[in-house]
């Protein structure tokens, strides 16, 4: 089920220089003839990531209100979607739990959902689905603790490129930053830009909190997340390192320069992630 998943989501956002040209599944589905199987399959993952979330009525109420914001591109359901959301994690307690780490987890889902073009939303509802399937193989598997942390944060990194990014500093979309929004906040339009360019990373690190939170103490926690950092560290001197390496190339600032820049933000996000953690965690 994983390897069907992994293949659905590469087919679905071909990125970098050798694929970029070639055709994929979500050009196709947001050509205008399209609108239909769009739609369809906007109902289709809306009821899957319900099924995913069947307990939380809140969030159930603001995923219809996020899905029915793409069929209708009404704002007034994504002003109802961001109300439940904020609704939810303003009851989040100071000391986080597993039940903590998943609704702050379900919460950024759904502003994911708001947020990502409609052709996007499948592709996100897959990386979820596979999520769900690594942590029951896990569970079942009885994996050691280094291969799950391991596992998911090479699904954070391939996430990033699964969900539509790529090294170009272009691909990032800007007007994620302004959706359902109807005024000018700066910081506000930033928040969501880097919410939206790192929504796989950020998915998969606050899936790892709550699956380790869930099973180990803060002993455990702790080794946990230097594991995370070293792994995390040794990606960032390779990249660092090939860069150096490549100083002299003719292509330095429009290919290896950006590749920095965002392994440098996601190792900051990562760094972000452990610190917020670890305080409230160990309070």
């Amino acid at each position: 089920m994983m390897f069907v998943l992994h293949r659905v989501l590469r087919e679905w956002n071909r990125t970098g220089d050798k694929w970029a040209h070639l055709p994929d599944v979500g050009d196709w589905i947001r050509q205008p003839e399209q609108s239909i199987v769009l739609t369809a399959s906007l109902l289709v993952c809306c009821i899957i990531q319900v099924w995913l979330r069947v307990p939380d009525v809140m969030m159930v109420f603001g995923l219809v209100c996020g899905t029915l914001y793409h069929v209708s591109t009404n704002d007034y359901f994504a002003w109802f979607a961001y109300f439940f959301m904020l609704t939810k994690i303003a009851g989040l307690r100071p000391k986080f739990g597993p039940d903590e780490w998943t609704c702050l987890r379900d919460a950024f889902n759904l502003l994911t959902l708001i947020i990502s073009r409609s052709y996007n939303i499948p592709a996100l509802t897959l990386v979820q689905l596979l999520e769900y399937q690594l942590r029951k193989v896990s569970r079942r598997s009885k994996l050691p603790l280094l291969s799950i942390i391991f596992l998911y944060y090479l699904h954070a990194s391939s996430t990033f490129f699964l969900l539509g990014n790529s090294n170009a500093i272009s691909s990032i979309d800007v007007s994620a930053g302004f959706a359902a929004v109807p005024f000018y906040f700066a910081p506000l339009h930033g928040f969501l830009i880097l919410a939206h360019t790192y929504a796989g990373p950020i998915f998969w690190m606050a899936s790892l909190a709550q699956v380790v939170g869930s099973m180990l103490d803060n002993r455990s926690l702790l080794l946990t997340v230097t594991m995370l950092l070293l792994i995390d560290g040794v990606f960032l001197l390779i990249t660092l390192t090939n860069v150096t390496l490549q100083r002299r190339h003719l292509f330095i600032w429009t290919v290896f320069a950006p590749k920095v820049l965002y392994k440098c933000v996601g190792s900051w996000l990562v760094s972000f992630s452990v610190m917020v953690a670890l305080k409230t965690t160990l309070i």
